[in-house]
């Protein structure tokens, strides 16, 4: 079992316990010291569970909005609940796309080499401590002053924080679940080199890849993104063997970076090797990838993924059916790929499908 499902499992359960304490320890007694409230208990609850979920998602990325801001970044995009809102693309100002996290996510690009991202992601704590000293105080307030006629304002603030507080466990704890949170980032951005690879990945949300790009030493799931990177312009230019030797520096420090990284960066090693190989060779080296590599090359929704699994369906598959649907997913793919790198996993796709075509002539792929 990968490191992020274990991990993923251990926060799930934690925060069923929270929700369990919440539940029973909190909201029963509440109600039952407060029983008037304008509705049926019940119906009460769950409504402000939903409120809570709603509200906590909007606070969460306005915090995340106001760090980057703070940080000298460029705001790309805000995604909340899958509503996409684009502040650099004129054509399409709200969309409905794909997000990585609980609730929602929100892009954003240095404006300078100095930009920090560490407020991006104390800035959402902080707001919500702020929240729930509001509904503390509210509760307190309202419960001991027998005038104020707004019991069900103080017991929906009280359940909104505690929604807010399971939210913010699943976001702050220091672990990559099986998307990449707060507290994750945060234990990375504590090394300047992962700030600096940060905002060198993240500079392509706003432009392409340069022709050169610096290479980093030391290997974490930042620092191997931004030398990933550097690949595109390599395959494009046809150095295959330098762009193999960066990746397989990555690979063989497996330990010090997450599995998602690993997976998608052996994808773009796969990639290269059934673009250069013989079918028969790239068949044998296939037949090497462990079974569990394979499984996230079929589901991951990344473009560096969708690209192998193309591959793999049209020279070790030979199924003209699962390229075509390979084919579908990389269109969703590339909606949610950085600007930057748009036109060049075009141009790797298209490779990706010449190679296809040779060994399938009669295929309809275009």
């Amino acid at each position: 079992m990968k490191k992020e499902n274990i991990s993923s499992i251990v926060v799930y359960l934690l925060m069923i316990g929270l929700a369990l304490f919440i539940g029973l320890g909190i909201i029963k007694p509440v109600f039952a010291s407060n029983p008037a409230v304008p509705m049926n208990q019940y119906a009460f609850a769950i409504l402000a569970v939903v409120i809570g979920v709603i509200l906590n998602a909007i606070l969460l990325e306005i915090g995340h909005v106001l760090g980057a801001l703070l940080g000298k970044y460029k705001i790309v995009s805000v995604n909340i609940f899958g509503f996409s809102f684009n502040f650099q693309n004129k054509d399409k100002k709200v969309e409905f796309k794909n997000f990585e996290g609980l609730t929602g996510e929100t892009k954003f690009a240095p404006k300078s080499e100095l930009a920090n991202p560490k407020f991006s992601v104390l800035i959402p704590l902080l707001i919500y401590v702020i929240e729930l000293a509001v509904a503390i105080v509210l509760y307190a307030v309202i419960t001991k002053n027998n005038e104020i006629d707004l019991v069900w304002l103080s017991i929906g603030a009280i359940i909104v924080a505690s929604i807010g507080g399971m939210m913010m466990l699943y976001n702050i704890l220091p672990f990559r679940l099986d998307v990449e949170t707060d507290g994750y980032r945060m234990m990375l951005f504590s090394k300047k080199i992962n700030v600096q690879a940060f905002n060198l990945v993240h500079q392509l949300e706003l432009k392409e890849v340069t022709n050169e790009l610096p290479l980093f030493e030391e290997i974490t799931d930042y620092t191997s993104l931004a030398n990933a990177l550097s690949t595109y312009k390599l395959i494009e230019n046809q150095e295959y063997e330098k762009a193999e030797e960066i990746l397989n520096v990555i690979l063989e420090q497996k330990d010090k970076i997450s599995t998602i990284v690993y997976s998608r960066v052996f994808a773009q090693l796969l990639f290269i090797k059934g673009i250069t190989s013989s079918v028969e060779e790239f068949k044998n080296f296939h037949r090497e990838v462990s079974t569990e590599l394979r499984k996230f090359f079929a589901t991951d929704t990344s473009a560096v993924s969708v690209r192998a699994y193309l591959l793999i369906c049209g020279l070790v598959e030979e199924s003209e059916g699962e390229v075509l649907y390979a084919l579908e997913k990389m269109k969703k793919a590339m909606k949610h790929t950085a600007f930057g790198l748009i036109q060049i996993e075009d141009l790797l796709t298209q490779k990706a499908l010449n190679k296809i075509l040779e060994t399938q002539p009669s295929w309809k792929l275009n």
